[in-house]
């Protein structure tokens, strides 16, 4: 766990940004940090990387996505529910995002949220562990 946050704080600290803002690498770093901080138990770098890979790429999905989980592990789930829309929004095919926000949905509007997940499961182009998580909700 040292090594991790020494990491992260090497990258917070590079000096050098111009070679990671050219390359476009920034972002997935950002993101990438936001995750090991979050598996570490580290909520607020966690939370402050999300933030930073969000202000560097507001248009990747998979970012919305996982600051949703980090939300939804928080017990936030209306701010988990917010970032699953807006990465929805950027990617109506971004399947994790849909199971999660019908897994925080299923309760508030069960109807729409079942309809929603049969058509999940069914869906041959999802991947087959988000049909089996859907199907799995479903039960």
């Amino acid at each position: 766990e040292r090594d991790i946050k020494k990491l992260l704080g090497a990258i917070q600290t590079t000096t050098d940004r111009s070679i990671l803002d050219r390359q476009s690498f920034l972002p997935a770093i950002y993101h990438l940090s936001a995750l090991v901080a979050q598996d570490v138990g580290d909520s607020k770098m966690a939370e402050s990387y999300f933030k930073m890979a969000l202000t560097t790429d507001p248009n990747d999905a998979a970012i919305y996505s996982d600051f949703g989980v980090y939300y939804y592990e928080g017990d936030k789930q209306s701010s988990a529910l917010e970032m699953y829309e807006k990465a929805l929004k950027l990617n109506p095919k971004h399947y994790q995002a849909r199971l999660n926000r019908d897994g925080i949905l299923i309760d508030k509007n069960p109807t729409e949220t079942i309809k929603d997940l049969r058509e999940l499961a069914e869906n041959a182009s999802a991947p087959s562990g988000i049909r089996g998580d859907a199907y799995a909700t479903l039960a």
